[in-house]
C-alpha cells in the first residue's frame, strides 16, 4: 500500500492519475496498492485559482522468496520442503526436485506459498529418501503477473 497526499493544506483536488487506481473522486488524501511500477500524479488547484501538478513514481519491488536448503523428513517445522514468500507471491506455479542422478523425485503444481501440505515430504516412492543433495526447480507467479524461475540445492539430513 502506498499513501498519495499533495504537499499543500490550502488546495482542492482536481485529478489523480492514472484513472485506473482511483475512483474518480476528489479527495486529499488516496490508498492505491500498485502491482507494477507506476508514475502516479495529482492536480490541484489552490484558493487563488493556481493550478499545480506533482509527480510520485511508485517501484513495486518482488517479494524476496524464501526456500530452504535442508530438510529433515518427519521433524516439526523443517519436515517438509516447500517455498515461502511474501502476499505479493500469487502462486507456486512448478516445485520439482531431482536426485543426483537427474531423475524427478517430486513434482507439484499451482499451490499457495508456504503450505507444508503441499511440499515435498522427503519420501520417494512411499520410502524415505536417502540423505544426500537434490536439486530443485520452482516458478512462482507474482502478483504482477511475472514469473520467477529459482533452482538450487537441498540437502537431506536426518
Amino acid at each position: 500500500m502506498v499513501v498519495l497526499s499533495p504537499n499543500t493544506l490550502s488546495a482542492k483536488v482536481l485529478e489523480w492519475s492514472p484513472p485506473s487506481y482511483f475512483d474518480g473522486s476528489h479527495y486529499f488524501t488516496e490508498e492505491v496498492f500498485p502491482i507494477e511500477n507506476t508514475l502516479f500524479e495529482v492536480k490541484v488547484i489552490d484558493s487563488n485559482g493556481c493550478v499545480g501538478s506533482d509527480m510520485r513514481f511508485v517501484k513495486v519491488e518482488e517479494a524476496e522468496v524464501y526456500i530452504p536448503n535442508a530438510l529433515t523428513p518427519g521433524s516439526p517445522g523443517n519436515g517438509v520442503f516447500t517455498i515461502f514468500g511474501h502476499t505479493n507471491v500469487r502462486q507456486v506455479r512448478l516445485l520439482e526436485v531431482y536426485d543426483r542422478w537427474g531423475s524427478l523425485v517430486y513434482k507439484n503444481e499451482n499451490f499457495a506459498a508456504g503450505d507444508q501440505t503441499q511440499g515435498w515430504d522427503g519420501m520417494i516412492k512411499n520410502r524415505p529418501a536417502p540423505l544426500g543433495v537434490y536439486i530443485f526447480r520452482a516458478l512462482v507467479d507474482f502478483e504482477n503477473g511475472k514469473t520467477k524461475e529459482y533452482k538450487g540445492g537441498l540437502t537431506v539430513i536426518r
